[in-house]
């Protein structure tokens, strides 16, 4: 048998071509779900955080709004869905922090509300998420 001959010969190379593509395409396949499930998941992230966003948004409105009513937050706090607000020691304002239900004991505040009235308007001092040791819960 001549050596030149068989290297020349193209057809024993068809299988290993077919499972070589195959492999290619398979690859392509996988790393397109992934990226299909990367950013679905990433959406419902953003979706929820979005929601709770909203969530603390309407409580610190409503605080700002009883802060312009005069009035004041109970002792106990008030619950609000997944969050829990009570009042916070302030030296010349009226302030309100914010936890999950299932975090007050930690003394992470997801929200964090300073506000006082002067001369008919609501000047809000501070307006802060996420303050892990700046404000503890009341015992």
């Amino acid at each position: 048998m001549n050596l030149k001959k068989i290297l020349k010969n193209k057809s024993g190379v068809a299988l290993e071509n077919t499972l070589l593509f195959m492999l290619v395409i398979f690859s392509m396949c996988a790393l397109l779900t992934s990226l299909t499930l990367v950013g679905f998941f990433q959406t419902r992230i953003n979706q929820i955080t979005l929601l709770n966003e909203v969530e603390l948004e309407q409580i610190g409105e409503e605080f700002i709004a009883i802060v312009d009513a005069g009035g004041e937050l109970p002792e106990e706090g008030r619950e609000y869905g997944n969050y829990i607000a009570k009042p916070v020691q302030s030296q010349s304002s009226k302030a309100m922090a914010v936890w999950h239900k299932n975090n007050t004991d930690f003394g992470a505040a997801v929200l964090y509300v300073e506000a006082v009235k002067e001369d008919e308007t609501v000047k809000v001092l501070y307006w802060r998420y996420s303050l892990p040791s700046h404000v503890i819960p009341p015992a």
